[in-house]
C-alpha cells in the first residue's frame, strides 16, 4: 500500500495535478484520493485503472506491482507466495473470501491479477501476510 501512495504522489507531482483535478479526470472521489495518498486504503482494480489512465501511467506501476514482482523474484522459491488455502486456514476464513479480498484490493498483503483468459492469478506476500495476521512482528 505504501508503494501505491508513493507512486500516486509522484505521478500527481509530475503531472501537476491537484487532488481535485485528478478526481475530476478519473471519476474517483477526492476523499478517496486523500486516503490513498495517506496510505490508508488501496483502490479497487477499476479505480486504480482510472487513476492510472488520468495520470498517464500503467496501473501495474501505480499500484506498486512491478516492485512487488521484483522482490518476489529475489525471495527463495518456497517463500515467494502463500497459497490461498494456507492463507484462508491461518485467517480462519474461506478460500473464496481470500480470493475476493485480493480481487477487491482490501487485503494489504497481496493482490489478484486478471489474466487474458478471464481467470485471476493471486499473489500473497509471505512477509506482509505474516505481519498482517500477527505471526511475526
Amino acid at each position: 500500500m505504501k508503494l501505491f501512495a508513493k507512486h500516486l504522489k509522484q505521478a500527481m507531482l509530475e503531472s501537476g495535478l491537484t487532488q481535485t483535478e485528478l478526481s475530476e479526470l478519473s471519476g474517483v472521489g477526492k476523499s478517496s484520493i486523500s486516503q490513498y495518498l495517506d496510505g490508508l486504503h488501496y483502490p479497487t482494480k477499476e479505480k486504480l485503472e482510472a487513476l492510472a489512465a488520468a495520470l498517464d501511467v500503467t496501473s501495474e506501476w501505480l499500484g506498486g506491482m512491478l516492485e512487488e514482482l521484483e522482490l518476489l523474484e529475489q525471495e527463495p522459491i518456497e517463500r515467494r507466495n502463500v497459497p490461498i488455502k494456507q492463507a484462508a486456514a491461518l485467517m480462519g476464513i474461506g478460500e473464496q473470501a481470500v480470493r475476493i479480498g485480493l480481487q477487491r484490493g482490501t487485503f494489504p498483503f497481496g493482490y489478484a491479477i486478471l489474466m487474458p483468459s478471464g481467470k485471476y492469478r493471486y499473489y500473497i506476500s509471505p512477509t506482509k501476510f505474516e505481519k498482517a495476521i500477527g505471526l511475526k512482528n
